[in-house]
C-alpha cells in the first residue's frame, strides 16, 4: 500500500528531492496510534514486512533506477 504523508516525512523524502541523490524507498510497518504512548503493532506485520524487504533486496539489483 502506498502512503502519502500529509506532513512530516522521512530522510528518504529529502534524498529523493535532490538531483544528485540515489534511489530510495521507505518501508513502514503498519502501526496503530503512531507516536503515542500506546502505539501498537501486530507481530505478523513485522514478520511480513521483513519478508517483503527480503524479496525486494533479492531483485533490487536488477532494476533500472536511472532518471
Amino acid at each position: 500500500q502506498m502512503e502519502i504523508l500529509p506532513r512530516g516525512g522521512t530522510d528518504a523524502g529529502a534524498i529523493e528531492r535532490i538531483q544528485t541523490g540515489c534511489p530510495v524507498i521507505t518501508l513502514s510497518v503498519p502501526t496503530r496510534h503512531v507516536h503515542s504512548n500506546v502505539e501498537t503493532i501486530n507481530k505478523e506485520d513485522i514478520k511480513n514486512t521483513a519478508v517483503l524487504l527480503a524479496k525486494f533486496l533479492e531483485t533490487a539489483h536488477k532494476g533500472d533506477f536511472a532518471l
